[in-house]
């Protein structure tokens, strides 16, 4: 079953990866990244 997360929290997991991928270079190693701080993909 999908999990569906508020606007308000897409948009800033949007902003916040635009802004780190040329820090780590890939999609991928940005999600990991982030995930854990955004408190999804668990």
């Amino acid at each position: 079953m999908p999990k569906w997360y508020p606007a308000e929290l897409r948009e800033r997991a949007t902003r916040m990866a635009l802004d780190r991928v040329n820090e780590h270079g890939f999609a991928w190693a940005v999600a990991q990244a982030l995930g854990p701080r955004l408190g999804v993909g668990q």
